[in-house]
């Protein structure tokens, strides 16, 4: 019967490659049965993990095996809630029961391209020198016009190196030659068996030896890629090290259900609309500082203007600012990546395409004192800290904010560092924003500071103190 149902699922497949499906019901098979089960059908089903409990099956009032499975694909989105109602019992079945928000179900998914950093390099004097952006040199716009022109620009041309790509794409071949012909012999043998033309025995030999022949494929294809990756390693290439320890690791439980749901003071929400807004209201009353909170005269603080804030940055201050931006960061809502505008960061004078408009954007943005809408917007991600994780508290927000901003606050970072450097505006104390003061050099320092106490037979008191929110607490 089992099979069956995976033959009429691989037809219904054929028929329609997007169809959704969702298979439940008492399939007798545990979970490592049923995965091979839905493995070997090969129609992308994915099972669904469930989290409250190890069985779906009492025998004489006790936890047995779970044999009760729900399989999905095509759903658009995972279910925000699995679980075995354990208080019903439907003849020593447990009910497991899977919850979709019905929003996500059809939604429209992002279509969005992520820009090849491979390419952009490759494509370096293509890019910098691309008449798309000499057309916006002249333009006597505002600079809200120029920046989002330039960005749109600058997606066309990433999408054009897109387009190259998946034209030259490939797939890295695991089985070798030898291999792919031994079982192309194999499947001709087994026909042969099927006609009565070959013997079962000399099928069976074939069938052993092409076996023999993937399983010492696979083993030297895994280790090629170990040793490729202690190669990236000791190159000092994070990402592609990263990626393979990613792919060597046991799958986390991403559908746990504590994540599909999302409570504020007002409650519990599953839809994907509702929990937006959540997010909204929660980080938006972060960023607001309370009454009474800043100081509002500004002479309080700081009683004359120093003249280095008039100072307009050359072109040697915005290379530096290139080269100090950090690679392999995600970008903000203009999918561009920071490698983009990095292109021109080794130009002595701003001779190329690209970089005269980089340097009439900044200078633009500096002396009128605006910025594009497009890079007045940030992407705020959650990313999950600690304790219980449908409380949105629980959450740090990171902000994505257009890599084009980003060189523009380095700017303003760096000539503010040097207006500190020169009048010892900050105390020593502090580390953050201030240039090789970071949080190792403290730790350095303590460390050291402990040692030698030590070494004088003197005791060392230290008290750590870490303040709730204290970024989004402290008055900007």
């Amino acid at each position: 019967m089992i099979s069956e149902v995976g033959k009429f699922l691989q037809k219904e497949c054929r028929k329609n490659k997007n169809c959704r499906i969702i298979l439940t019901g008492d399939f007798n098979m545990d979970v490592k049965a049923t995965i091979n089960f839905i493995n070997k059908i090969g129609v992308g089903l994915t099972r669904l993990p469930i989290l409250n409990s190890k069985g779906s099956r009492t025998t004489k009032g006790k936890m047995g095996r779970m044999i009760d499975h729900i399989c999905f694909r095509n759903m658009d989105s995972h279910p925000f809630r699995s679980e075995v109602i354990k208080n019903i019992d439907l003849s020593d079945h447990l009910p497991v029961t899977a919850s979709w928000a019905m929003d996500k179900i059809g939604a429209q998914k992002n279509t969005t391209k992520k820009i090849s950093l491979e390419k952009i390099a490759i494509n370096a004097d293509k890019i910098v020198n691309n008449n798309r952006f000499s057309s916006l040199l002249h333009l006597d716009s505002d600079t809200n016009r120029i920046i989002t022109d330039m960005q749109t620009a600058a997606k066309s041309v990433a999408d054009g190196l897109n387009s190259a790509a998946e034209k030259n794409s490939h797939f890295d071949v695991t089985l070798s030659k030898k291999t792919r012909k031994l079982i192309r012999v194999r499947r001709a043998k087994f026909q042969g068996f099927l006609n009565n033309t070959v013997g079962v025995i000399e099928y069976m030999n074939y069938f052993n030896a092409s076996k023999r022949a993937i399983k010492s494929d696979s083993k030297k294809n895994a280790l090629k890629k170990k040793i490729n990756s202690i190669d990236k390693l000791f190159k000092k290439d994070s990402g592609k090290t990263w990626k393979y320890l990613k792919s060597q690791m046991k799958p986390l439980s991403s559908f746990n259900s504590q994540i599909r749901q999302i409570s504020d003071n007002k409650g519990t929400k599953s839809l994907h609309k509702e929990q937006l807004d959540i997010w909204a209201d929660h980080f938006s009353a972060l960023a607001v500082a309370p009454e009474n909170h800043y100081i509002h005269d500004q002479n309080k603080i700081i009683p004359e203007p120093y003249t280095e804030c008039y100072r307009i940055p050359t072109w040697e201050v915005i290379t530096a600012a290139l080269k100090s931006t950090p690679n392999k960061k995600s970008p903000g809502i203009d999918s561009i990546p920071s490698e983009f505008w990095k292109l021109v960061q080794d130009e002595e004078q701003p001779t190329s395409i690209l970089a005269k408009l980089m340097n009439k954007l900044v200078l633009s943005a500096w002396n009128g004192g605006t910025i594009s809408n497009i890079n007045n917007t940030s992407i705020v991600v959650p990313i999950p800290k600690k304790g219980d994780l449908t409380d949105s508290n629980n959450y740090r927000g990171i902000s994505l904010i257009p890599t084009l901003l980003k060189i523009l606050a380095k700017i303003f970072a760096m000539e503010i560092n040097k207006i500190d450097l020169k009048y010892n505006i900050l105390v020593k104390e502090q580390a953050v924003f201030r240039s090789r003061e970071e949080c190792v050099a403290h730790a350095t320092c303590l460390y050291e500071i402990v040692k030698r106490r030590k070494l004088e037979f003197k005791p060392t008191f230290v008290s750590f103190i870490d303040f709730e929110k204290a970024y989004d607490k402290v008055p900007h």
